[in-house]
């Protein structure tokens, strides 16, 4: 009875807009073809459709945002401790001047330990967490050919203080380096030890 009422009063608010089924089946259509997932849908419906029926009859102009993030504050991540982090002052995110970093054995589908890749990206421009939380907060800036991927942000570097060490040479392995990939569920980030093997999937994010 639950299934029928509810299609009654679509039905009926079809009737009131003067909308039918077959548009709403169109509309329907558009929004896969576009790649919207049920997350952004929603997301779409918390707008005002007043002002968006003013951008489609051109009463309405939009402008790109500009995202500023600030890269020199120390991150915070689940009360861990922060042993490296590069600032990188103000950065305009701009997707189109990141690339995407392998080393040599990920590209011939091996693998490369995260501490041996993290002295190879040794001097270069890597991306901090700052960056990786504000694309998590912003994931409508995510660059597409990022799915797929795991995308390291070797620009901070983290340690669990409650381990107890019983050297400073071992605390090489204790250290870990946060990344963002996408889920069933949308973006969301994690860690990976330095003692990781990386593989095909992994890359370092830098700036141009």
């Amino acid at each position: 009875m639950s299934l029928q009422r509810d299609m009654e009063e679509f039905i009926a608010s079809l009737r009131k807009t003067g909308f039918f089924i077959e548009d709403m089946k169109d509309l329907a259509a558009a929004l896969s073809d576009s790649g919207f997932s049920r997350n952004e849908i929603r997301k779409l419906l918390r707008f005002n459709f007043k002002d968006i029926r003013k951008l489609i009859n051109g009463q309405l102009m939009l402008f790109a945002a500009e995202h500023v993030i600030d890269c020199d504050p120390l991150p915070a991540f689940l009360g861990k401790q922060v042993v490296e982090h590069r600032k990188a002052g103000l950065l305009k995110f701009n997707g189109d001047k990141l690339r995407l970093y392998q080393a040599e054995q990920q590209k011939n589908e091996r693998t490369i330990l995260g501490k041996y890749l993290y002295k190879e990206l040794a001097g270069m421009p890597v991306l901090n967490s700052n960056v990786l939380d504000y694309l998590l907060a912003h994931q409508e800036i995510i660059p597409e050919e990022w799915i797929g991927k795991y995308i390291f942000f070797w620009g901070s570097i983290f340690f669990n203080p409650e381990d107890e060490l019983d050297s400073e040479q071992s605390k090489e392995g204790h250290l870990f380096v946060r990344c963002l990939f996408q889920s069933r569920d949308g973006w969301c980030s994690k860690f990976f030890w330095f003692g990781t093997p990386l593989g095909t999937a992994c890359y370092a994010v830098l700036s141009d």
